[in-house]
């Protein structure tokens, strides 16, 4: 294969656009006259042994890809992107001698934008195709000099951006954790209140989101005194925060499925208060409270949950809308339900979304100093990666890509409901665009209401009416799509044992056609889709498809590992389901 015959193959669009786009002069030279220190210098503060993809903004003449070689060599699931926006870069690279080598290497890749207006749409598809949660981005050292803020604002867009395809890609891959979750948090659907029908229950009666920035410590006292005079909400480590500081939260709110959550409950005290939940959550925090449960539905959530939640005829009350793709925190969701629940104002206190002070939470949950904090400039997981920004002081502080992002949408869901007043009374910290800071202290609450009654009586007059025997139903009816599920992938491992003897393509029409037919049950888009999407991220990592050919083998080692896992999922979920049928 020459040059242009591997451009053609792997980049046909790329290949095409040069044949019609003239040559044009280049406006600077691409490297210096002394390439070795150029090189050094780019590559002086990068830690690759940690990552597993690199973005290098600029081709050039294709010297950075030497340097990567090693690094690549030393694990085949490693990637290297060049991110070009010159078609003239791209036919000077093309003529040199190391381009083909470049070109046909199945873990470097060229993405090409030749549009700025669309920026955005290009670096959304890139963080999709790879989803990767160690990864960084350098720029050629002309490009660096000559683009410097373009640099920088491409580099957190593509850290904010992967943070949420990253998130979906492990929600994905762990899908049977949150799925074990759902079926085991079932069980407490009888006896939960609905969370969506105290909807607009508390108007205009002041809201308080809680987090644990270290921040609350200088509000704690005067948080104490309002217990009749706002609603107090509060999630995960907040929990911990507030009832360590013997406040009792009117609110818990839990969504997280990890262990982290459980954690979080564990440490704290507040066993009696309202706990709204979403299905996802993990179920061991059941084991930490005995208050009164309330079910969250979210329009957002698991195709599984929707399809439970469907066919136990929840009506579809809505949470408030306005939040986006970076609202990926508890906090995020105890703004949306206050907004639900049609409180007014919203206050933030103790979310500090930075390291004031160099600390990273309030007293009495972790003690954790600013050395910890200075150990996270060496974390390479894009959502960890420390930033300085400034403070609602306009004082520099220490802060993370999530939280960045967490700000973002708490400002968006703020603009988006301008009906509602917001205030930040957060002593410290990111703050939030358009969002006025003012110290509680300083903030009015003219009324005092019963809340707790008032509560007590939203809740026992919105109580579930949920039938077991009904969801047993359903869930039956999953149980035998599951088995018909199992029967397709019986007969696509024995079509591909028969064409692994022959020797010859696996990809057969009975093959294609069992594909089709399996994606056509409700048991394919509850259970396996999610493992079919991340199925085509191990093809591009593991299986390299760019390399098979006639590589029968490989692809079949692809198609076999598939089926395997298709396998495995149907018979974990099955297991579950007929478990928590016999309990229901």
């Amino acid at each position: 294969m020459s040059t242009e015959e591997i451009l053609d193959a792997r980049y046909p669009s790329l290949h095409f656009l040069l044949r019609f786009v003239e040559q044009e002069p280049l406006s600077f030279s691409l490297h210096s006259n002394n390439l070795d220190v150029e090189i050094a210098r780019a590559f002086a503060s990068l830690s690759l042994e940690r990552l597993q993809l690199l973005y290098i903004y600029g081709i050039g003449l294709g010297y950075y890809y030497f340097p990567l070689e090693k690094w690549l060599a030393e694990d085949g699931e490693r990637e290297l992107v060049f991110i070009e926006e010159n078609i003239n870069v791209l036919r000077n690279f093309l003529k040199m001698d190391h381009a083909y080598t470049i070109l046909k290497h199945p873990q470097v890749h060229i993405r090409f934008n030749m549009d700025p207006k669309r920026w955005h749409a290009f670096l959304e598809e890139c963080a999709s195709e790879f989803p990767v949660a160690a990864f960084d981005m350098m720029a050629l050292l002309s490009y660096k000099k000559h683009y410097n803020s373009k640099f920088y604002r491409m580099r957190l867009k593509l850290y904010r951006l992967t943070t949420i395809s990253y998130g979906v890609f492990i929600e994905n891959f762990h899908y049977n954790i949150l799925f074990e979750n759902l079926c085991l948090n079932c069980q407490h659907l009888p006896r939960a209140f609905l969370g969506n029908y105290l909807k607009n229950q508390f108007m205009d009666i002041p809201a308080i989101i809680c987090g644990a920035g270290p921040s609350l410590s200088k509000d704690i006292d005067t948080l104490r005194s309002l217990d009749n005079r706002a609603l107090i909400f509060a999630g995960g480590s907040a929990i911990t925060a507030l009832s360590n500081h013997n406040i009792c939260p009117h609110f818990g709110v839990a969504i997280d499925p990890n262990r982290e959550e459980y954690r979080c409950f564990k440490a704290g005290c507040a066993f009696e208060m309202p706990l709204l939940y979403m299905s996802r959550v993990s179920s061991q925090i059941f084991t930490t409270c005995n208050g009164i449960y309330g079910y969250l539905y979210a329009e957002g959530e698991d195709l599984i949950e929707r399809w439970v939640a469907d066919n136990i005829e929840v009506k579809k009350v809505l949470l408030q809308t306005g939040l986006n793709s970076e609202a990926l925190s508890v906090t995020t969701t105890c703004i949306q339900i206050a907004a639900t629940f049609g409180c007014n104002p919203i206050i933030f206190l103790g979310v500090d979304l930075a390291f004031t002070g160099g600390q990273l939470y309030v007293s009495k949950i972790v003690s954790e100093d600013f050395c910890l904090c200075k150990k996270k400039r060496k974390k390479v997981d894009v959502s960890e990666k420390l930033l300085i920004r400034k403070d609602i002081y306009g004082k520099p502080t220490h802060t993370l890509v999530k939280w960045v992002m967490e700000s973002n949408a708490i400002a968006i869901f703020a603009q988006k409901n301008p009906n509602c007043t917001f205030i930040n009374a957060t002593a410290g910290g990111l703050g939030f665009k358009n969002v006025p800071n003012q110290r509680l202290t300083s903030i009015s609450f003219p009324h005092s209401f019963d809340l707790h009654n008032r509560i007590h009586h939203a809740i026992q007059t919105h109580s579930s009416s949920f039938s077991m025997e009904k969801i047993q139903r359903y869930f039956s009816t999953l149980i035998s799509s599951l088995e018909q599920a199992q029967s397709y992938v019986k007969t696509a491992l024995l079509e591909l044992q028969r064409m692994k003897e022959k020797n010859c393509d696996p990809e057969t029409g009975k093959l294609i056609f069992t594909q089709m037919e399996l994606e056509s049950l409700d048991a394919y888009s509850c259970f396996l889709e999610r493992s079919d999407y991340v199925f085509q991220q191990f093809i591009i990592r593991r299986y390299r498809p760019v390399t098979w050919g006639s590589n029968y083998a490989m692809k079949w080692d692809f198609l076999q590992f598939k089926w395997s896992s298709f396998e495995k999922y149907i018979t974990f979920y099955l297991s579950h389901l007929l478990m928590l049928c016999s309990r229901l």
